[in-house]
């Protein structure tokens, strides 16, 4: 599939396949191993060396492929260059999980053209699951084609919410969460947005709210979800625009209710 007078975006999800794969073993090998370990900007905000070596490991795989192409990536940042075309990586989404040997850890990658995502890869190396998708041409795990549950009613879903070290944030967070428990009172929490995002398109989970992300955490899984049939939107309903602000991520039937729990959160 191509984007008119662009590439080819299924040679761009083989790269972003091969990459986020490529790093699969040093995460395996280094979960609850994770050599030194480091914080960023908070006590509980950890990086480690297998960070920063696996993220090697994707913009090499990346890089190569793509030389021109703008990066945002989570420990390295932004690099600047072609103005329509950025891969957005997240080496390991889940690091405390990743330190503590929790095994629930991702690598997420989405290439975005002109600021919307176009091809989405998330792989969970220790399920060995790669969740795909590509705009327009629906959400894949392993090769088979996946979708979003069918559930109708809060009442019984599986939610999954994720909550924040920044003050105001963990203050919504407690006045939705007990809205959710209200409502549905099945709650996971579970340190890894990017594969929280996966088992809602895989249907696992049938939604997930999280009072402020990062691109890295949304940008493929946004697309996943989308191509499986489900909804992202901000707290609000509305078309998410800065995921800092927070994100509902669900099945079509259950986002109403999901939003009028959570949206009026102060």
């Amino acid at each position: 599939m191509n984007v008119p007078g662009e590439i080819d975006l299924t040679r761009a999800l083989h790269v972003s396949t091969a990459a986020a794969e490529a790093c699969a073993d040093l995460l395996r090998n280094g979960l609850g191993r994770p050599g030194e370990v480091r914080t960023k900007g908070s006590t509980t905000d950890f990086v480690t060396d297998i960070d920063h070596a696996a993220e090697a490991i994707v913009l090499d795989h990346l890089l190569k492929a793509t030389p021109s192409f703008s990066v945002l990536s989570e420990e390295a940042g932004e690099m600047r260059r072609d103005p329509d075309w950025m891969w957005i990586v997240d080496p390991i989404d889940g690091t405390t999980n990743f330190v503590r040997g929790i095994p629930h850890v991702s690598t997420s990658i989405a290439l975005a053209h002109r600021g919307q995502p176009v091809v989405a890869c998330i792989h969970d190396p220790i399920r060995e699951e790669t969740y795909t998708a590509v705009r327009g041409a629906g959400a894949w795990r392993n090769g088979e084609k996946i979708s979003v549950s069918s559930t109708e009613s809060l009442t019984g879903a599986v939610l999954v919410v994720g909550f924040s070290r920044v003050r105001d944030r963990a203050a919504r967070m407690v006045a939705g969460t007990r809205a959710l428990l209200d409502s549905a009172g099945i709650l996971r929490t579970t340190g890894s947005a990017c594969l929280d995002q996966a088992f809602v398109a895989c249907g696992r989970v049938d939604g997930m709210w999280y009072a402020g992300l990062s691109m890295w955490d949304v940008a493929a899984g946004t697309l996943l979800v989308t191509e499986a049939g489900g909804c992202v939107s901000s707290p609000s309903g509305a078309h998410l625009e800065d995921p800092e602000e927070g994100v509902v991520v669900s099945n079509s039937n259950l986002h109403p209710a999901i939003l009028h729990a959570v949206g009026g959160c102060p």
